[in-house]
């Protein structure tokens, strides 16, 4: 693996699961891995700004089943959980848990499914933060776009030109002043704001 899997949190009742998915988890490098017995603990440290990229809750916790808790931790949306539970508690609450966008690992632990299910946890990290990434890529260029606007608009309203000789004026200053159009742009409308 080229990659690891970043800050892991394991929620385990048992001391055994604990160290038993702590070492599972040591062929993928996690950065660090956090170990907390109870559902309490957790929503302590969530509170307190505590993130995590991946969390493995190993049910039942000491002070409760741990459903109510990976979907909790699932609605915050930076971690990828998995609920790792018996049979039973499987049948109960995994199609629950799996439309929430839990992974579901079931007891006893196969070590080569839960292998290839980190695995697959893993690039579907790498894909959301590629999508995150443009997201973030089109939603700056949907700022700047606005933002241009805004100051074409100032341009022709202040200097009576039309939406042509406003987008030329910002155009030719941004290339002779080797600047962006967006540092342009802001610039107008502050130079405009204080009139």
């Amino acid at each position: 693996m080229t990659e690891g899997l970043g800050r892991v949190l394991i929620v385990s009742g048992t001391d055994k699961g604990a160290v038993y998915l702590r070492e599972l988890l040591a062929d993928f490098h996690p950065e660090s891995i956090v170990t907390q017995k109870s559902g309490t603990e957790v929503r302590r440290g969530l509170a307190g700004g505590v993130a995590y990229d991946f969390v493995f809750v190993n049910m039942p916790l000491l002070d409760e089943t741990g459903t109510e808790l990976v979907k909790d931790i699932a609605e915050r949306g930076h971690a990828f959980v998995t609920a790792v539970l018996r049979d039973e508690l499987a049948d109960q609450v995994s199609v629950g848990l799996l439309a929430a966008g839990i992974f579901v690992v079931r007891k006893p632990v196969v070590r080569a499914h839960f292998l290839d299910q980190v695995q697959m946890m893993m690039m579907a990290r790498q894909k959301v933060e590629r999508l995150q990434n443009e997201n973030d890529k089109l939603r700056q260029k949907l700022e700047d776009i606005s933002l241009i606007s805004r100051a074409k608009c100032i341009l022709i309203y202040h200097k009576s030109i039309d939406e042509y000789e406003a987008h030329r004026f910002i155009e030719k200053r941004a290339m002779d002043e080797r600047r962006s159009k967006r540092e342009i742009a802001f610039e107008i409308l502050h130079e405009f704001d204080d009139e």
